[in-house]
């Protein structure tokens, strides 16, 4: 109707040919804007004047026509769709004609506002194709007009899903895309895109559309969305069956290369084939062989030859694989280096002499030592694609790995763990980088230390939190705390055991008990291990022989052990259990059913299971249905068993347990697309900021969309569903509780908070496991890994926070101070400062007679200014280096010539010593010397704030640390902000105050009252120099202003990335100038206390004030 009405207005129905449409679309595109002709001609048609009585109505928007019409077919539109809500499906269609028809003779626009919601309404209510389709060719008549609306995108992907034109979807918005300029347009049709590749199961097209949409997105958020639909398609990858387990091919990782070692991890299907083809080439040749006749000499070198021949055409650029000869030795490098594990001796000394130790308790040792290197390695070993779900993250953790430089190894683990901040390997990666951080910069302990006491709260991450733990530790040695770092790793691991029996960590646990000497822990964890496992099987046997061992060597005059080791002797002999009686200790002892993992359990133990669980029959489901499907030696006795239960109580589970039986996936369910198209339109949304919702509060529109879609696919499993639903909601609530907490508050409140999320979230993954269609479940992991991201930003913020909490020299700023600390001792016995005094020369004798009978610290003379020029010319080096690191690090580009004011200085007083050195000095070269090691002394000593004492109107606490705080050109800035200080006077002081750490660092200051207009940001070009500078070495800079009435902050512009902290500094500086006036600055309390009047009447945002200070960490410790 509509269309034959518009093919015969001449203009192009709504199934013109795509050919057709996209050259229209082309032409729309560039006459889309609205020109002032219609702007004016609405304008015109407005009423002008009113009738008698109504003249309160003027000014109502409608009375321009042009609006009135847009209401009243936008409430003519409402009224269709609450009358297709409220039919039946017959009724419904009826409607629908009736409708077309009255829409037939208005204008398109009008029509269209009208019939595309119509046609969604009916769609939703009765899922009919031939209506869906009617609305696709309607939304895809005007493709132009969806314009950046993603309400009008997700209509029209309802209709291509409900008349499965998906297919057709993608093309028409691949083409908008390549057409359109604008960027929120071309984000919407890529992210429209995606979602219609998820739908269609397309997980190369959802990579490849998310990857478009995140190019053209203009905000972070809208960069966000497209990265959580890429990962969508990692999340969708089926399992392509068992993997080789990692801890089986950790130790080949030395012998094999890291393509294969990739390859064998990820289980990849190209390089299985790649094998089987192999072997198919063996096992053919070995046939030809078997065929030759014995007579036939040098068969063998044959096929040898032709096997090589083989290989050889695979790796050239003809052959498949493209690979060329010369690059194979790259290609064949290991994937990890080989690390053998210390020796008992050396691990254990506590142990005493290993060699008494019996054969079997010593290998079980042994294998404890190899575990816990494994599971708490010094170096992040290697790891698959398979196990990150970015490219990206997987590319930098593998970057870090090859890193030889500490920061850019640490910077390339923290990007991947920024990308996954809750995955494994990148949390691992993240810190062992900072394992080797820390040996450079100490100074970054706290951020570590404040990651594991997280960790340590979040259940499954007891692990991660040891791994810190031992990395803290083995950096303790000169900060100390190694022991106390170990006790909390040991600890960490004993709770993750509690809470899951895991015998690797268990035997980490012993390991470490044993390396901080405590025997008779170690003893103790290696018993409680031993209860785990069936009496008389021999797990429990050998690790009660360990403990018997090891309480035996143990010396403990608080306990007698003698009792213990005869237990644990009588415990190794104790025979194999039946059936019945491991199915008793298992569930009355134990209370773990991994227990029964290795035994096959008939039809009475099972009947004596069941009923011992009586009242938890979820977990012994849960561990039926794991070891009934195990991949090796699976029970499938076990799921007959489990079906045959469930048959009356839940009987969609039991037919998910048929089958599962019969090895056939059940069919998919009907609305299985629409559930995967409201799981899209649900990805879009930020998990924390959008959708978690506190208890007893509706969830967010779209969340409550996919739970009405996955119930109606889930319909046959109530039970099931309610289970995941509840799941849901909890949380939800517990994500709220995450967003409302306090990222920097204490870390133990924090991560507790962080755990019982994360233990929410694992209730959802196991309840959507339990869903009976394998296709429903796999939309339930979805959310639940969509879910899961929500603690992502919580977490990096934490993170971010504790590290921008204390202030540490960076990696020039650590040079620089260990070059002044080498400086300083190289001056020996005396002060180097005063060092001129020691080369004085008075004239009284003559140059050749000085130079024989004056000594330097008990040399000569001559000796002693060449040993003092070799190491100045050393000491200039180094500082040339430091400097070049600077320039190189520098912000703004540009010629910086001796940026830290020595080096003229430095050559200047070289070159008078070599001039001294010469044959046959004169008067004039040798009294050189006193004046240039003088000026030399003066220039070093303002480097140190701690030496400035002596300049004029600086106040100067005496109890700064010598050598600590490093500032080169530091008095040029003190003069520099003297300068700029336009009326009045200013307070100029150096002291330290605390960093939010609790830390002291240096702040230099200068203090005026300038009362003029704030800029709301200054450049200041003139210290842009001093801000590189202070920045480069690790420190702050900020120019704080306050007016009346206006808020004060900080006015200098700061690098991206660097948090502004001024407002925290402020009210610090002004008590530790208030401390210092009554403790040490009495004699000027006078010039002072007004000072502080004015700082304290600026705080209060009463006055008016510019505080410009310089905040530095120590750069020597």
């Amino acid at each position: 109707m509509l269309a034959a009405r518009r093919r015969a207005r001449g203009g192009g129905g709504l199934a013109a040919p795509p050919a057709d449409r996209r050259r229209r679309l082309g032409a729309a595109l560039r006459a889309r804007a609205p020109g002032p002709a219609g702007r004016g001609a609405g304008a015109a048609g407005r009423v002008r004047s009113l009738p008698e009585g109504l003249e309160q109505l003027r000014g109502h928007p409608f009375l321009d026509p042009r609006r009135a019409q847009d209401a009243g077919y936008r409430r003519f539109a409402d009224k269709v769709v609450r009358e297709v809500r409220q039919g039946e499906p017959g009724a419904v269609e009826l409607v629908v004609q009736r409708v077309e028809a009255q829409c037939a003779g208005l204008p398109d626009e009008a029509a269209r506002s009208v019939l595309l919601p119509m046609y969604e309404a009916a769609v939703r209510v009765w899922s009919a194709p031939s209506l869906a389709e009617r609305g696709l060719d309607l939304a895809l008549a005007r493709p132009e007009l969806l314009g950046s609306d993603e309400a009008a995108y997700s209509r029209a992907l309802l209709f291509a899903t409900t008349c499965e034109r998906l297919s057709r979807l993608r093309a028409e918005l691949h083409a908008l895309a390549g057409l359109v300029e604008d960027d929120a347009t071309r984000f919407a049709c890529w992210m429209a895109s995606a979602k219609a590749s998820l739908v269609l199961g397309d997980l190369a097209g959802i990579k490849r559309d998310a990857a478009y949409a995140r190019h053209a997105a203009a905000s972070d958020a809208d960069r966000n969305r497209a990265r959580r639909m890429r990962r969508a398609a990692h999340w969708l990858a089926p399992e392509d069956g068992p993997r080789i387990s990692q801890w089986q091919l950790r130790p080949l990782h030395h012998l094999l290369p890291l393509a294969v070692a990739g390859r064998l991890e990820d289980r990849d299907s190209t390089f299985q084939a790649e094998l089987e083809e192999r072997g198919a080439v063996l096992a053919s040749l070995d046939a030809v062989l078997r065929q030759t006749p014995p007579s036939i000499a040098g068969a063998h070198v044959v096929a040898q030859a032709a096997l090589e021949a083989w290989e050889d055409a695979r790796r050239t650029p003809g052959g498949r694989n493209g690979v060329r000869p010369e690059q194979l030795p790259r290609l064949l490098a290991p994937a990890s280096p080989h690390r053998p594990v210390p020796s008992l001796v050396e691990a254990a000394p506590a142990l005493g002499d290993v060699v008494t130790i019996p054969a079997a308790e010593r290998l079980t040792l042994e294998q404890c030592f190899v575990d816990r290197w494994a599971l708490l390695p010094d170096a992040a070993p290697f790891r698959g694609r398979q196990w990150f779900g970015s490219d990206t993250a997987h590319r930098q953790y593998q970057r870090g790995r090859q890193e030889l430089d500490a920061r850019a190894a640490y910077k390339a683990f923290e990007e991947a763990w920024l990308i996954e901040p809750n995955s494994r390997p990148a949390t691992q990666g993240l810190i062992l980088g900072w394992g080797r951080r820390l040996a450079e910069k100490p100074g970054r302990r706290h951020v570590l230390e404040h990651l594991a006491r997280i960790l340590d709260q979040i259940k499954g991450r007891e692990v991660e939190a040891a791994l810190a733990y031992t990395t803290l530790a083995a950096h303790a040695d000169v900060h100390g705390g190694r022991r106390a770092a170990l006790e909390r790793a040991a600890a960490a691991l004993e709770r993750r055991v509690r809470r899951q029996p895991w015998t690797r960590a268990r035997n980490a646990e012993i390991a470490i008990r044993l390396e901080l000497g405590d025997v008779v822990a170690a003893g103790d964890a290696a018993w409680t291990e031993s209860q785990l496992f069936l009496p008389g099987s021999g797990d429990s046997k050998r690790y009660a022989l360990l403990a018997a061992a090891l309480w035996e060597r143990a010396r403990d005059p608080g306990r007698l052990l003698g009792e213990s080791v005869r237990e644990a002797r009588q415990h190794a002999v104790h025979p194999e259990l039946t059936n019945r009686e491991a199915v008793e200790y298992a569930v009355a002892t134990t209370g773990r059913l991994v227990a029964l993992t290795d035994l096959t359990l008939d039809e009475d133990a099972l009947e004596d299971l069941w009923l011992a669980c009586r009242g938890d029959e979820d977990d012994l489901c849960r561990f039926l249905e794991k070891q009934g499907t195990r991949p090796v030696d699976p029970r499938p006795h076990y799921l007959r068993f489990l079906a045959r239960k469930l048959v009356a109580v839940d009987p969609a589970a039991a037919a998910r347990i048929d089958s599962m039986l019969a090895h056939q996936r059940p069919p998919d369910p009907p609305g299985i697309a629409w559930l995967r198209l409201a799981a899209a339109d649900l990805i879009a949304l930020d998990p924390l900021e959008e959708v978690a919702t506190p208890q007893k509060q509706l969830a967010a529109v779209r969340l409550r969309e996919c739970m009405a879609v996955l119930r109606q696919c889930a319909r046959h499993d109530e039970v099931a569903y309610s289970t995941f639903a509840t799941a849901v909601k909890d949380a939800l609530a517990a994500l709220f509780d995450v967003r409302e907490a306090d990222p920097s508050s204490a870390p133990e409140p924090y991560g507790e908070r962080l755990a019982k999320a994360s233990e929410a979230l694992q209730d959802v993954r196991w309840a959507g496991r339990r869903l009976g269609s394998p296709a429903v479940a796999a939309v339930a992991e979805l959310l639940f890994r969509y879910l899961a991201l929500a603690l992502d930003s919580r977490v990096i913020a934490a993170y971010q926070l504790q590290k921008e909490r204390r202030l540490v020299a960076s990696r020039i700023g650590s040079r620089l101070g260990s070059w002044w600390a080498d400086v300083s001792e190289a001056s020996g016995p005396l002060d180097f400062f005063h060092y001129h005094q020691s080369y004085r020369y008075a004239g009284d004798v003559s140059p050749d007679e000085w130079l024989r009978t004056h000594h330097v610290h008990g040399k000569p003379v001559r000796e002693a200014v060449a040993l003092l020029l070799e190491t100045l010319e050393r000491h200039g080096r180094r500082l040339a280096a430091i400097e070049d690191g600077f320039r190189s690090a520098r912000p703004r580009p540009g010629p910086v010539r001796d940026a830290f004011s020595l080096q003229a200085e430095l050559q200047a007083c070289c070159g008078v010593l070599r001039g001294a050195l010469q044959p046959c000095p004169g008067a004039e070269q040798l009294g050189a010397m006193e004046t240039a090691l003088e000026r030399l002394g003066r220039a070093l000593r303002r480097i140190d704030l701690a030496r400035l004492v002596d300049l004029p109107h600086l106040l100067y606490d005496n109890a700064l640390p010598t050598g600590q705080y490093v500032l080169p050109r530091a008095t040029e800035l003190l003069d520099h902000l003297r300068r700029n200080v336009r009326t009045g006077g200013c307070l100029q002081a150096i002291c330290e105050v605390a960093d939010d750490s609790g830390r002291e660092v240096s702040c230099v200051l200068t203090l005026d009252g300038d009362g003029g207009p704030a800029p709301e940001s200054t450049p200041l070009r003139g210290l842009n120099p001093f801000s590189d500078l202070v920045q480069a070495l690790g420190g702050q800079f900020h120019l704080w202003m306050a007016r009346p009435g206006e808020q004060s902050a900080c006015r200098l512009q700061h690098d991206d990335g660097l948090v502004c902290l001024a407002d925290d500094y402020v009210p610090r500086i002004e008590e530790r100038l208030r401390r210092l006036t009554r403790a040490r600055w009495r004699s000027q309390r006078q010039t002072v206390e007004p000072w502080l009047g004015v700082l304290d009447a600026a705080l209060s945002t009463r006055g008016s004030v510019n505080l410009a200070f310089v905040l530095l960490p120590r750069m020597h410790e």
